[in-house]
């Protein structure tokens, strides 16, 4: 699925990045992904506290090779039900407003259709993310557009981590 140096580079993503110095190599390493499955696994293997993830999941959400079922596993990781819990608040916090703003970029972009189907398979619905039956889906859940609960076609990828 994933050649030996394809792996190499994404392990240089784990850690916190400590062995990138500046944002030059950081873009530079991110200009060597070359494969719909390597960029699927990008958002899965950063730490979501970094200063860079922000600018990486919009890089990945923009890159040609970004299908549907990486898109929506990264608006999933983004855990939209505390982002609709915000907006029901009406009072989103000033050291969550960028987070915020991801969001709302990465929901309009999958709502939108940019992002082709059949390369990932990806299911919010497998338990993880979402109860399986929509029924039992909380009043917040109830917030998210149905077409970001649907489960795109494509091909499963295994864990990352088994990868290795």
């Amino acid at each position: 699925m994933l050649t030996k140096s394809q792996l190499e580079l994404l392990a240089r993503f784990e850690d916190d990045y400590t062995h990138v110095e500046s944002d030059e190599e950081l873009w530079a390493l991110l200009g060597q992904v070359d494969s719909a499955v390597q960029l699927h696994y990008l958002p899965l293997i950063l730490n979501w506290d970094s200063g860079w993830t922000e600018k990486i999941v919009e890089w990945i959400l923009k890159h040609p090779l970004c299908d549907a079922g990486t898109a929506l596993s990264i608006y999933w990781l983004m855990e939209p039900q505390f982002w609709k819990k915000q907006e029901l608040t009406g009072n989103i916090q000033t050291w969550a407003r960028n987070g915020y703003s991801l969001h709302q970029k990465c929901e309009e972009l999958y709502k939108s259709g940019k992002y082709s189907e059949g390369v990932i398979f990806f299911n919010p619905r497998d338990g993880t993310y979402l109860p399986e039956d929509p029924v039992e889906d909380s009043s917040i859940e109830r917030l998210i557009p149905d077409r970001l609960k649907q489960p795109t076609p494509g091909m499963e990828v295994p864990e990352y981590y088994s990868l290795k």
